[in-house]
């Protein structure tokens, strides 16, 4: 029947009765496939200043110092950095990076990251939660958490050029298979596989899906001022 199809009245809500039907759901369901297909990471404050969305289709970020920046007063101590997770549905692990850019040179704006990056960077103090759920896996409406953690900024020099990314590793339980389930098989969709198998990797038409475990934000620059020049 027509009246089960649902209509535009708060299509996105999937907690509304009103507008919920076979058409609505199926949108979101949609929009949650397209969502999942890859982990996704955005630095959104620094020191309480808001940024602006780095997630922007058909960009270029090929200067990638420049292109997010962020200048502290000289002789800082502590920067606080938040952030948000999306992609995923359940966030493993959360964690802050930063290091001297300089001692990264293999990190760009335009893919993820080497392997092991981490061992080059120094690891942020957790100030809130490192793991949690995204809006997509809640069953009450609740929003997307928020994370954050601090670095220590005293020992960096005016001028310094600071790295900072935000890792996470989403979505574990979907290497494990249910123990009711046959055959007993791995996972063997891309979808599962990127995030939870670093041996993944399938090439088709100039496309590669190469799996990894943890997944970075676009680098932020954090600039050290001078005493002739802060914000």
């Amino acid at each position: 029947p027509t009246k089960n199809l649902g209509s535009s009245w708060d299509l996105l809500n999937g907690f509304s009765v009103a507008g919920n039907g076979h058409i609505s759901r199926n949108i979101r369901l949609s929009l949650l496939a397209a969502e999942l297909v890859q982990p996704w990471l955005s630095i959104r404050n620094v020191n309480e200043l808001e940024l602006t969305d780095d997630i922007v289709p058909l960009t270029s970020r090929a200067n990638c110092q420049d292109y997010k920046r962020v200048l502290i007063p000289p002789k800082s101590r502590k920067v606080v950095i938040e952030w948000v997770v999306g992609g995923s549905l359940t966030i493993n692990v959360t964690k802050l990076w930063y290091a001297k850019w300089s001692d990264v040179p293999d990190v760009t704006c335009e893919s993820q990251p080497p392997v092991n990056i981490e061992e080059q960077m120094t690891e942020g103090t957790p100030i809130s939660a490192t793991s949690g759920k995204t809006s997509y896996a809640s069953t009450s409406g609740a929003k997307t958490a928020h994370f954050s953690a601090s670095m220590d900024v005293s020992d960096f020099k005016e001028h310094d050029m600071l790295v900072v990314m935000v890792s996470a590793r989403v979505d574990q339980d979907w290497a494990t298979q249910p123990g009711n389930v046959e055959p007993k098989k791995p996972p063997q969709s891309h979808m599962a596989n990127a995030r939870t198998n670093p041996d993944w990797h399938h090439e088709s038409a100039g496309k590669v899906i190469q799996g990894r475990l943890d997944w970075f934000s676009i680098p932020l620059t954090i600039e050290v001022g001078s005493t002739q020049k802060t914000v």
